[in-house]
């Protein structure tokens, strides 16, 4: 009696944290304010392209099981680009962005798992010459489906198939640049693949993730260009608590079209380095990861990140 006593306690305390969890990151995603908003019709192309939430973005979970995560990234830049050399300066002299993601997902089976991703900019902002504009405010919803094609304990490997759909959560303003803007203001379909090869006895792991996210035209006549993520991860147990993790990132982005004239100063295929640690305590999981673009083409002229640095922390358990 006492074991179930127990039991069930901890069951309440795992369920008011994951609500907790889940009322706080939505509390992050509705309370920011929008910032100000100037008239201006330039931009810079890069920056239209929702931030992926990251590595939580992998294989299913258990019936039954939840996970939630809340994560924040910086982002900044301020050199330009043409093809893969630095380029002259242009009008903007900056770009940076602050951007928090939540992720929840639940194991319908222990085959199939649903997510919902929402995005929102706590701030946008690209500094003009003669102006600075910004924004913030709500980004996207996503809603994934993910299924376990095939899975074996005595090979340590798994590999999971999923899709869904991109749903904006926020409107176009008239008085912003079209980049500038927390949402992308269009609606798209997403793509997912993910493998895991486990080596346990060397306490390594291999990680595959693919994904890509293809975006209908917006009420501005805008279409961004398709984006497919490819990402390798090799994950390292260096104690019971803590594991380090490094990324090789492939990013390739399709040149954008406006009213169906394709914009030549989009679009860019760039290889990206993260180092990543993560640490876990209290039934918790908290990760940091550094973000380095070690090789860059973009077509056109455009300014281009140098950096972006991200934190998140997670929570799992049966619900």
């Amino acid at each position: 009696a006492r074991y179930n006593k127990n039991l069930g306690e901890k069951m309440k305390f795992k369920t008011s944290l994951a609500l907790a969890l889940f009322a706080f990151s939505l509390f992050l995603l509705s309370s920011m304010p929008s910032l100000a908003q100037c008239g201006c019709t330039g931009g810079a192309a890069v920056g239209g392209l929702s931030p992926a939430i990251g590595t939580s973005n992998s294989g299913v979970l258990r019936e039954g099981f939840a996970n939630v995560l809340v994560s924040f990234r910086h982002a900044y830049g301020d050199q330009y680009y043409r093809g893969s050399s630095s380029a002259a300066k242009g009008t903007i002299n900056y770009i940076s962005s602050d951007f928090i993601g939540a992720l929840l997902s639940y194991g319908i089976t222990d085959k199939l798992t649903t997510e919902a991703e929402f995005g929102a900019f706590a701030n946008k902002t690209q500094d003009f010459v003669d102006q600075k504009y910004s924004s913030g405010g709500l980004s996207h919803l996503n809603i994934i489906g993910k299924y376990n094609v095939y899975s074996s304990k005595e090979n340590e490997f798994e590999l999971t198939l999923g899709a869904g759909a991109k749903l904006p959560l926020n409107r176009t303003s008239d008085t912003l640049p079209l980049h500038v803007q927390p949402s992308q203001r269009a609606f798209g379909a997403i793509s997912h693949i993910f493998a895991h090869k486990g080596f346990k006895r060397q306490g390594v792991h291999l990680y595959f993730l693919n994904r890509g996210e293809f975006l209908f035209e917006n009420d501005r006549k805008y279409q961004y260009g398709a984006a497919i993520f490819t990402s390798i991860f090799v994950s390292k147990t260096l104690t019971d608590d803590l594991s380090a993790i490094l990324e090789v990132r492939n990013e390739y982005k399709r040149k954008d079209k406006s009213d169906g004239v394709t914009n030549d100063d989009s679009g860019n295929s760039n290889l990206v380095l993260s180092p990543q640690l993560g640490f876990s305590f209290a039934g918790l999981y908290a990760s940091c990861a550094f973000e380095y673009p070690v090789y860059k083409y973009y077509y056109g002229h455009q300014i281009v990140n140098n950096f972006a640095f991200s934190v998140s922390l997670s929570w799992g358990g049966k619900l």
